[in-house]
């Protein structure tokens, strides 16, 4: 009877693996001992038992005969049911182990806002022992004793693995366990199932469509039996573990960026530029559209100063559900304040042009004032340059951009007229040894005005000229007039000669009176009336005399008892300055001898004095 009922044990675990060979879904009850049989085995001996099990361990190894003793019979069971549960357990472990969590929520999504949450579960064996009274174990319907506890349930560990970044983001733990009933599962099979409810809660925001949490999944028993071979069972299973990544689905938002910006008056307002950027629900980059994105708040006044709030809004279809998100910013406008002033300027011939001196500032956007520099200023038309030496109009421009990129300028003349500077002067001659008056030769000056300058004006210049009085010479000088725009010189001569050869001698000369019949008849020369002589080059003269009207008189003039008539008659000569008149007395001179007179008379007669080379005439 014993050996029917081991065969017939045998052959159902022959048959066992072909059933959690198959697909885990479709498993089916396998052979199991009927009442009877189970309350026959369980009245033998245990040692029995364990030989009977020995016995087939040794049948599915097809091992050789080994000593019947204990050690070697544990030993066997033992590798016994190590290829029990890699044949039969684990597969099915495997299987059951890496199935993903069942959601409880329609969407399945972990929500966007902080806090939302989601829940799951998943469904994992955890009884060894099915039933006592079966005496079936998951390893493969194993012959036990009936002192092993009809139902009993163990643990399975999570170990959630969650990136840094994740683990900041999200919270994942398991909330509850439901534990199966007292109904006993199907015979044969792995076992009863529990439910473990896993929660993931969203701490912050985040980006992206899917969390991962990497799992690693043990099973865990406190049961202890002081029987060898169940306690082996059980520690296989104890060492089962699996990693597993549940993924999770996560709601996504798109997002849109905005900044604030400030405007001027004189430019315009579009939302457009205030766009940054962003991405859509499937993490693409978004551009602006009008269709999709729209602007509310403030009305933005460009002619009125202020600050202006703005919000940007996206419209997105997610789940069939139209969403927004928004973004704020501000638009401050400001008074543009970009000004140019200038004047007209009036330039006379000859002068240099300068833009700057028709500038009189320039102010930025932000009222700065600017110094002045080359690109505030253009000479407008055809003209390419103010023409400074021809008397004339230009117009010239000052001007430069706004806040808007537009130009602010002002329109200017630049006037040239004529320059009324003048100078004139005369050219002299001196004789040597005289000094040179510097303002004998200066006529006039005009400035640019035309009014009169003086010679003691500082802005006539002799331009340190000097004059050489010590000889004859001729000297080329030039004066300088300088004008407030230009100069004007003027150029002359002075030429430094030999005084002439000068005679000095009375105007007139009173010879006294004579009485006739009287012994002196001769009257002379007074002394008192000086001739002299000048000869500064001291080349020497000759003195000559004649008489000149009155040519009867002639017949009474003498020199040295010759008579002076008509003709030239030389009295003296010599060289350098002489007193003719000191040196030369009585007859020396000349003389009036009435000696041959009969008659009274009264005699004016002209002298006519000749120094050669000069001759000045003197009258008696």
């Amino acid at each position: 009877m014993l050996k029917k009922l081991f065969l017939i044990i045998m052959i159902g675990l022959l048959l066992q693996p072909n059933i959690y060979l198959a697909n885990a879904s479709t498993l089916e009850k396998t052979t199991v001992l009927n009442e009877q049989e189970q309350q026959e085995v369980e009245n033998k001996d245990e040692s029995q038992a364990k030989t009977s099990l020995t016995d087939y361990g040794k049948t599915i190894n097809n091992k050789a005969e080994k000593p019947s003793t204990r050690a070697i019979e544990w030993t066997e069971e033992f590798d016994w049911s190590i290829q029990g549960f890699n044949i039969y357990a684990k597969p099915w472990l495997t299987y059951e182990y890496d199935q993903d969590i069942t959601f409880q929520t329609k969407d399945a999504t972990l929500g966007l806002n902080v806090g939302d949450t989601l829940e799951g579960y998943v469904d994992l064996s955890l009884t060894a022992i099915v039933d006592y009274k079966q005496a079936t174990m998951f390893y493969g319907n194993k012959f036990m004793s009936d002192n092993i506890p009809g139902m009993y349930h163990n643990n399975v560990e999570f170990n959630f693995n969650l990136k840094a970044a994740d683990s900041s983001a999200f919270e994942v733990k398991v909330v509850k366990i439901v534990f199966p009933d007292n109904v006993n599962p199907p015979g044969n099979t792995i076992g009863n199932k529990a439910k473990f409810y896993i929660k993931i809660k969203r701490l912050k925001k985040t980006v992206g469509k899917q969390l991962e949490i990497p799992t690693n999944l043990n099973w865990k028993t406190s049961y202890f039996l002081q029987n060898g071979l169940t306690q082996h069972y059980i520690r296989n299973w104890q060492g089962f573990s699996w990693n597993k990544t549940y993924k999770i689905p996560l709601e996504t938002e798109p997002t849109i960026e905005t900044k604030d910006s400030v405007l001027y008056s004189t430019q315009s307002y579009n939302p457009k530029n205030n766009f940054v950027g962003g991405t859509d629900i499937d993490g693409n980059a978004l551009k602006w559209d009008e269709k999709t994105m729209k602007v509310s708040g403030d009305v933005v006044d460009m002619t009125k100063p202020g600050d202006y709030k703005q919000r940007l809004t996206y419209t997105y279809v997610f789940q069939g559900e139209n969403k927004t998100v928004t973004s704020d910013y501000v638009v401050t406008v400001k008074e543009d304040k970009t000004a140019i002033k200038a004047i007209n300027t009036v330039y006379y011939q000859g002068a240099t042009f300068d833009f700057e001196n028709g500038f009189r500032g320039a102010w930025d956007k932000d009222g700065n004032e600017l110094p002045f520099n080359d690109e505030l200023a253009w000479i407008g038309g055809e003209a390419t340059t103010v023409d400074m030496n021809t008397p004339g109009v230009t117009s010239v421009f000052y001007g430069l951009k706004n806040a808007d990129n537009r130009l602010v300028y002002t329109s200017k003349t630049v006037r040239v007229i004529k320059d009324q500077s003048s100078l004139e002067t005369k050219s002299s001659t001196i004789y040597v040894g005289e000094p040179w008056d510097k303002k004998a030769n200066f006529v006039s000056a005009t400035d640019i005005y035309g009014e009169p300058v003086e010679w003691a004006s500082s802005d006539i210049s002799t331009n340190g000229f000097r004059v050489d009085t010590s000889k004859p010479g001729t000297h080329k000088i030039t004066y300088t007039y300088k004008g407030k725009f230009k100069s004007v010189d003027s150029t002359f001569t002075v030429d430094v000669i030999e005084k002439p050869l000068e005679i000095s001698v009375p105007e007139v000369v009173d010879f006294g009176k004579y009485s006739l019949g009287t012994r002196k008849t001769k009257l002379y020369w007074d002394d008192k009336n000086t001739i002299t002589i000048t000869d500064s080059a001291k080349k020497g003269w000759e003195l000559s005399v004649q008489v000149k009207t009155n040519t009867d008189f002639s017949n009474y003039v003498y020199h040295q008892e010759q008579l002076v008539g008509t003709e030239r008659i030389v009295i003296d000569e010599g060289k350098g300055n002489k007193v003719v008149s000191d040196e030369l007395l009585n007859e020396e001179l000349i003389y009036i001898d009435y000696a041959d007179a009969k008659s009274l008379r009264t005699d004016n007669a002209t002298f006519e004095w000749n120094i050669t080379p000069s001759i000045k005439g003197v009258s008696e």
